[in-house]
């Protein structure tokens, strides 16, 4: 089962699952919490892994409200939609922009320090589960947090593509001024 709101025009990475009985597309948002409770009830999935978020800095930065009701109320309606039928699993997808800017590589046991909306959101978000993990019975919570995924199709621009491409750009010039 796979839950979308559709909002990042990605709903067509699912269509090569269209004759697989066992994913099923559920267009959704997780804001509409009786829905997505709902959803829950009548699926029981095994496993929840959280992805849902609004994650483009500049759009989190644009539009706070936004952001903090997907990510911190959608999280809370996620975990209240987990409490009626706790799955086995559930993975809650957070990010490394709860750590501080820092010259050296962060740890796990780094202390948080966001410096943005989206870190804060993420950041309270895993605050969500770690406070409500209870509610959830036997089931295995845990915390990934993220550091610039990228992939193919990835509608933003993100750190290490942009880089890339300056690193290639920046090679082709070099060539072409030294011949």
């Amino acid at each position: 089962m796979a839950v979308d709101d559709g909002s990042a025009g990605t709903l067509h990475r699912l269509d090569e699952f269209a004759d697989c009985a066992e994913v099923q597309r559920h267009v959704l948002d997780i804001r509409q919490r009786s829905k997505l409770v709902q959803l829950m009830a009548a699926e029981h999935p095994w496993a929840v892994v959280h992805l849902a978020a609004q994650h483009f800095i500049p759009a989190c930065d644009g539009a706070p409200a936004e952001t903090l009701a997907i990510n911190v109320l959608g999280t809370q309606h996620v975990l209240d939609a987990c409490a009626v039928h706790p799955p086995q699993r559930l993975v809650f997808a957070s990010t490394a922009d709860v750590y501080g800017a820092n010259e050296s590589p962060h740890g796990e046991d780094d202390p948080p320090e966001p410096q943005g909306v989206y870190g804060w959101s993420k950041l309270f978000g895993e605050r969500l589960l770690q406070d409500q993990a209870h509610r959830l019975g036997h089931c295995t919570a845990v915390v990934a947090r993220l550091f610039n995924v990228y992939g193919p199709g990835d509608p933003h621009p993100h750190l290490l593509p942009v880089r890339c491409s300056r690193g290639v750009h920046g090679v082709e010039q070099a060539a072409s001024g030294s011949q």
